[in-house]
């Protein structure tokens, strides 16, 4: 079994952008099933556009609040 990252311990999401042109994704990396959130790039523009819709996907899919003003 692999030791697990701080991430991992604490359950927060990651999001691992990597230059494939570049490295190798490590086995510690690429052979874990919480680190699912990968995004292989050669192009830095591809990042931005990736990004750029994952945050859209996910505002989406947040609960509209309600704010009040306070009297």
């Amino acid at each position: 079994m692999w030791p697990s990252s701080y991430a991992q311990e604490a359950e927060k999401p990651v999001i691992i952008i990597h230059n494939s042109h570049r490295s190798r994704l490590s086995a510690m990396i690429s052979g874990t099933e919480f680190f699912n959130n990968i995004i292989e790039y050669t192009d830095p523009k591809e990042v931005i556009r990736v990004l750029n819709q994952r945050i859209q996907i996910s505002l989406a899919a947040m609960p509209r609040t309600t704010f009040t003003k306070w009297k």
